[in-house]
């Protein structure tokens, strides 16, 4: 799944790219940049006076701390990525809402992005193209059997049950991150019966595809991307736009 990672997609540091001293190449056609963050980044956490007013009583509002600070440190990581984007200030960026609740910046010129939390981690991508993202845990005692009978495809469930256990744990954080970015991507997150659509691999290309899928979801494509140790994450982007560097 993951063949074409180094030509589709870029994963940059996040404390370099934020670097007063280091230039911001502008995204160019055919590229998604994902950034990875900690949860508790002590930095980021310094940075937290960029957020709007709506964002910090958002903030305010979380009664658990450490999911506090993870929003916290996710949205401060978000505007400062957008801002260097942009050529902007941070405080400056606002945004809008799509009918799903999928965020956008008001004045986009052309810069997308998506975010995933799970675990100790915090993805951001950022592309050209509307993207979705997804991160995922990999957690060696989730109960993956009931799960993939209730919101797999039936053929995706028929193959699952052919495989050895760690190869049914490794296909299925595969198909549940691809899930989950595409209908990101689509901006309509978890609203449609995700067991009607099969998540298959391209036939000629180290990627996946929707099939059967809610509108617009056969334009997608998809392909997982380096994690750090014990995640899984994928990207979802519309055709003829991420792939061209393939």
């Amino acid at each position: 799944m993951t063949d074409n990672r180094d030509s589709i997609i870029q994963i940059l540091d996040i404390d370099r790219t934020l670097a007063a001293n280091v230039p911001f190449s502008p995204l160019s056609d055919g590229e998604i940049r994902v950034w990875f963050i900690p949860t508790d980044h002590p930095g980021l956490l310094k940075q937290t006076g960029v957020l709007s007013e709506d964002e910090q009583k958002k903030a305010a509002g979380y009664k658990n701390p450490s999911v506090k600070m993870c929003y916290e440190i996710g949205h401060t990581a978000l505007r400062l990525l957008l801002a260097r984007c942009q050529n902007t200030a941070p405080e400056s960026l606002s945004f809008v809402y799509g009918p799903k609740g999928k965020p956008a910046l008001s004045d986009s010129n052309g810069v997308h992005f998506n975010i995933s939390h799970s675990g100790d981690w915090i993805a951001l991508a950022v592309s050209q193209t509307p993207v979705g993202v997804d991160i995922e845990y990999a957690r060696d005692t989730r109960k993956t059997d009931s799960i993939v009978r209730r919101f797999f495809h039936p053929q995706e469930a028929e193959h699952y049950r052919t495989l050895s256990p760690e190869e049914q744990r490794r296909f299925f954080y595969e198909r549940w991150t691809a899930r989950e970015a595409a209908l990101k991507a689509l901006g309509i997150g978890l609203t449609v019966e995700i067991n009607e659509f099969l998540v298959e691999r391209c036939p000629d290309r180290p990627l996946l595809r929707i099939a059967g899928g809610p509108p617009g979801s056969e334009r997608l494509l998809l392909t997982g991307f380096d994690c750090p140790k014990g995640y899984v994450g994928c990207c979802a982007w519309f055709e003829g736009a991420a792939q061209k560097k393939m």
